[in-house]
């Protein structure tokens, strides 16, 4: 099992939703029926947001039948989407997520999804009309990352628009910038310094994007830049909209 795959499987079966938005109030010991209520109203927020950009920026109305979305963790964003689409797919580095995702899924009443690690994402041959991920490719080398970003417009189909999240640098103080890249490249020195302070959990390395490339891999995949949104969460980025023009 590789490096990321193992932290990721990790935090599936411990702190899932504390992985995906990193607030106390979401970690294991904390999680009842009202913090989750919180943690999917902040989903359902995102993917109105995200629906009303693209409305009222192109002047059409949205209605995708088949969505996509990179990263889908808990199901945080996809089960939105469920409601907004025909049928979803969830794509995810960790089985366990996945299968929460399920859980979250079913308990709503969705039928029509369907959930796929990472490595099945690249091989698939579905089409969608809608792709989609946020605060994902963050966490994800960016050698690995652009080609994800190219294969996501390839399974857009012409017509189809979607959004692209990245991030391009970190804001955060510089002692922090150079501890975090430690941690990344020495899992080892975080580990002690855990066990020391008594915190749980591996780290989650963040990497920056070279906003160039990212174009490069939107063109490559057939894809098209429409309008962006500046993001801040402590790593400077955007959200891409992008589509793919009818043939």
């Amino acid at each position: 099992m590789d490096r990321e795959k193992k932290v990721w499987e990790e935090y599936g079966a411990n702190d899932a939703y504390w992985a995906v938005v990193t607030l106390d109030e979401f970690r294991d010991s904390n999680l009842d029926a009202k913090a989750k209520d919180v943690f999917f109203k902040s989903g359902y927020e995102h993917v109105a947001g995200v629906w009303q950009a693209i409305e009222e920026r192109l002047g059409i109305e949205l209605r995708p039948q088949r969505a996509l979305d990179y990263g889908c963790g808990v199901g945080r964003l996809l089960v939105p989407l469920s409601e907004r689409c025909a049928s979803v797919t969830g794509v995810d580095i960790s089985e366990n997520m996945l299968a929460e995702t399920r859980r979250n899924l079913e308990a709503r009443g969705a039928t029509t999804f369907r959930l796929l690690t990472d490595k099945a994402f690249m091989e698939d041959t579905e089409r969608y009309d809608f792709v989609h991920t946020f605060i994902v490719l963050q966490h994800i080398d960016p050698a690995i990352g652009y080609k994800v970003i190219a294969r996501m417009l390839e399974m857009l189909e012409p017509g189809g628009y979607g959004m692209i999240h990245v991030t391009y640098k970190d804001l955060a103080p510089a002692w922090r910038k150079l501890r975090a890249r430690v941690y990344r490249n020495a899992p080892a020195v975080h580990k002690v310094v855990t066990s020391l302070t008594g915190r749980k959990g591996s780290f989650i390395p963040t990497y920056e994007y070279d906003a160039v490339r990212v174009r490069e891999a939107i063109q490559s995949g057939g894809g098209v830049e429409l309008f962006t949104t500046e993001t801040d969460h402590g790593l400077g980025g955007e959200m891409i909209f992008v589509s793919k023009p009818a043939e």
